[in-house]
């Protein structure tokens, strides 16, 4: 099955669910990538190994969202626009989400570094492997019976 129509059917199938059954059998993963084909990559490994999902292309639309308090997880890419200098990061900080945050980013260097102290669960860098992605997403799941 080529990729445009794997990516059709997870669109269909994994629409993003009410925050309010987001603890019930599978975790919801929040996923913020301005790259759509980016959105689509992690959304297809998400609904791969059986998570459900809500895709963002901001930072912005993620925390206007009704999924800002429901997703059990938030996959972040820092390269998104605005996020220059921890922007998105700080954000973040100050309206006190206590999910944990896994960082994506293309740039490894001192601000990385900071994201870790300050709270990430964990920061890949790309190019990162599915195994990589889908760890770090296990890891940072601390519910029992979640996948």
């Amino acid at each position: 099955m080529d990729v445009s129509r794997r990516i059709a059917m997870n669109d269909f199938l994994h629409r993003p669910h009410s925050p309010t059954d987001a603890r019930t059998k599978k975790a919801l993963i929040g996923i913020v990538d301005a790259n759509e084909s980016s959105r689509d990559f992690i959304r297809i490994l998400a609904s791969s190994a059986g998570y459900r999902w809500a895709a963002f292309e901001s930072i912005d639309a993620f925390l206007n969202s009704g999924f800002r308090d429901g997703v059990d997880c938030l996959v972040l890419d820092l390269d998104i626009p605005g996020s220059e200098d921890q922007g998105c990061e700080r954000q973040l900080a100050q309206i006190d989400l206590t999910i944990p945050i896994i960082f994506l980013t293309g740039r490894a260097n001192v601000l990385t570094t900071i994201a870790l102290k300050d709270g990430a669960e964990a920061i890949l860098v790309k190019p990162f492997t599915d195994e990589d992605l889908l760890g770090a997403i296990r890891a940072s799941l601390d519910f029992p019976g979640l996948p």
